[in-house]
Order: C-alpha cells, then structure tokens, then sequence
C-alpha cells in the first residue's frame, strides 16, 4: 500500500489548498445565491406548504413535519455568514465545516419541496464534503494574518495538504465521468450512445416537446446526424478526459490541460442544452498545481513552523479518504 500512502501524503500542496478553499467558498455562494432566487418568493420561510413537503436528505431525520419559518431563517444567515468566514479563512475548518452543513439543509430543503430533481448542486456539495478537515488556513486567510499579528511564524504541515486537494479533485471528475459511463454501459461499452439519434432526441425532449426554443448551437446540431453524433462523441470525450489528471498529479501542465475539459464540458452543457452551472466553474481550481504556477513565490515562508500531525490525526485522515472515496465511487 506504499503507492496509496504515496499519493495521499505527498508532499506540497500548502499555497493549493489554500486557494481551493476560497474557489469552493465561492461555489457554495453561488449555490446559495441561486437557492435564493429560486425559493418562492410567497413563502419566505419554507419553500413549500405542508401537503407538498416531502423530506429528503437530511431532512428525513426530522420526519414529515415542515421547518418553521424561524429556523429557515437561521439557516440562511448561517451559510452566508460561515461561507464568507471560509472565504476569508476565518476559523478556517470550522467555518468550512459549518458552511457544509447549513448549505446542505438548504439544498435539500429545496429539493423536499420540489417534484423534481436535478444534479445542479451536487458536485459543488461532494466537493465541500471532500474538503471537510483541509488545512486550508495556514496562508492565504484571516488566520495566518491574526497569526502574525500575534508574532507567531506561519505554519506548514508535512504531508498535510495534498489529501484534501486529490479528495476534491476526485469529486469533480467523478461528476461527468460517470454520466459518460452510464452512457457507454447503455451501448454495452460501445460508441452505441453517440453514434445514434440520441442526443437529438435529448434535444428534441429538451426544447421541442417542452414548447422551449432551441439554442443556436442545438438547432445547428439536429440539421444533420454528422453533427449531432460528432458532438455526442465529443461530450463523452470532454466528460471522460478529466479522470487523467487523478493519474497527472506529478504533470502539472498536462493535469491542468486536461481539467480544461471540465470547463469546456460545463460550458457546452450551457451553451447546446441551456444548462446552465456557472456554480461549477470555480472547482476548476482543483486542476491548478499553484506551487508549480508561482513557483518560489508559493514557497513556505523561511520562518515558518514545521509541523507533522499525530497518529490520531493521520488514522483519522486515512478514515475519511476510504469512506469517501468508497461512498462516492458507489453511488457514482
């Protein structure tokens, strides 16, 4: 198992983690602010009455009953007020921690009221799951200023960053990889998928029969079946592409050439469908070796206090790896 060992534990990572700390900060905003504009504006408590309420998520703890107005209302200031805590780097792992959680009740709650589902959140919550524990506060946040101002050096861990940043980078790939698993599965791991009528037929249930007007780029692709079959080919290039970077840790220019493709798939679900997920754009950081981009710059201070965590921490570290990357392989 020295390989596993190797890859989680590796060595760097500080400036990086820091920086994906605020990129998912952001994200989590952006959730919020759309959650937002999305919650019915009749009903500023929950978003539902009690004969359309159905719990899911979380919310299933709590039986069939729905939140009152009160605790709606609490749970919105506290995922602004902890997601610009962890933005800042303000008690940073608490502040992380705390703005998973509330921005998890939100969504959920969002989806108990709903008679639909869709995955628009998803990958941006796996991503805040994945980056519970980070040491993300060692540079680049309030912490490390308040730090100094105390006259205390910086702080850098030993093989304490990269595990949280691969955990993230996993979620993210594993996003779009599994749609295009499924999609080769439905063709018994042949082109089958793409080299049929399928993706105008999305189109068609996207835009025509729901009496919406196609996309440029949509109406463009069901002219002909050469170009509604290159591009299906294409969305299971872009949606598979990303899963090397998990293998080009050590390739900084290639891991990030290829996390490109997570922006360009992203942006394609927009721009041919009208899916649109700006939310997502920021995970793109995860694909960013910083210390390699700055180079000396990323450096630790000179000054700074070399730490190692101790076993308790590392056991519990290694825990959390396994179970979630078993959770969200599985349910992949």
């Amino acid at each position: 198992m020295k390989w596993w060992s190797r890859y989680w534990w590796a060595e760097g990572g500080r400036l990086s983690v820091a920086v994906l700390r605020i990129a998912i900060a952001i994200s989590v905003w952006m959730v919020l602010a759309e959650l937002q504009r999305a919650w019915p504006a009749n009903a500023p408590g929950a978003p539902a009455p009690p004969d359309v309420y159905r719990p899911v998520g979380i919310w299933m703890v709590f039986g069939a009953s729905v939140p009152s107005n009160a605790l709606i209302d609490m749970l919105w200031i506290g995922a602004k007020v902890s997601t610009i805590a962890m933005a800042l780097g303000l008690v940073s792992r608490v502040s992380t921690a705390v703005s998973l959680g509330f921005a998890l009740l939100l969504t959920s709650l969002v989806y108990s009221a709903s008679t639909t589902w869709s995955h628009s959140y998803n990958v941006v919550m796996l991503a805040h799951i994945a980056f519970l524990g980070a040491r993300c506060g060692d540079t680049l946040s309030l912490d490390a200023l308040l730090r100094r101002r105390r006259g205390l050096p910086p702080l850098d861990e030993t093989n304490g960053y990269q595990w949280s940043i691969r955990l993230v980078q996993l979620a993210v790939v594993v996003m779009f990889a599994s749609g295009a698993f499924h999609k080769l599965l439905q063709g018994r791991f042949t082109l089958d998928w793409a080299l049929s009528d399928n993706l105008r037929n999305q189109i068609a249930i996207r835009f025509d029969l729901a009496g919406q007007p196609r996309t440029v780029i949509a109406d463009w692709l069901v002219d002909s079946a050469w170009k509604y079959q290159t591009a299906a080919l294409l969305n299971l290039v872009s949606q598979l592409l990303p899963v090397a970077t998990v293998f080009l840790v050590k390739r900084p220019i290639l891991r990030a050439l290829f996390g490109t493709f997570f922006v360009v798939e992203t942006l394609a679900l927009g721009l041919v469908m009208d899916l649109w997920n700006p939310q997502w754009i920021p995970l793109a950081a995860v694909f960013v070796d910083w210390e390699s981009l700055l180079g000396r710059r990323a450096a630790p201070p000179a000054d700074a206090t070399q730490v190692t965590a101790n076993r308790r921490t590392r056991l519990t570290r290694h825990l959390f790896v396994v179970a979630f990357v078993v959770y969200d392989l599985a349910t992949a």
